[in-house]
């Protein structure tokens, strides 16, 4: 049985800043987790949630972009486990939603004519 069961997902903001050309430099990818717990019953948690991922050059600030890449996703989801809480969620969703967000990325990233960066299948949940 799957611990995590995704009943809806869908993209809802893609953003991006692509000002000027960037070679060999350095990316760094952020991805925010707001996870919100709906109800539960006696068999299931029922959860929903936006996560963004968001993909920046390293040696610029906020105020100086010449290149992001920001995209949403909102997914609604349920456990087999009417005790479980966000702080139990957080990691299984993230891993279940990586290859969502790897291939929102490098679609926007090839339509924006843009040799796409993919952020690694496997990464350091904190």
């Amino acid at each position: 049985m799957e611990n995590l069961v995704i009943t809806q997902l869908r993209t809802t903001k893609v953003s991006i800043v692509n000002l000027e050309d960037f070679d060999n430099v350095t990316l760094n990818v952020e991805i925010d987790r707001n996870t919100h717990k709906i109800n539960s019953d006696d068999k299931h948690s029922y959860f929903c949630g936006n996560y963004t991922a968001t993909i920046f050059r390293a040696d610029e600030t906020d105020k100086n972009r010449t290149f992001s890449l920001e995209i949403n996703i909102f997914v609604k989801f349920y456990t087999h486990d009417p005790r479980m809480t966000i702080y139990d969620t957080k990691d299984l969703i993230t891993i279940a939603i990586i290859p969502h967000l790897r291939a929102g990325i490098a679609s926007v990233m090839g339509a924006s004519g843009i040799h796409p960066i993919l952020i690694p299948e496997v990464i350091d949940i904190r």
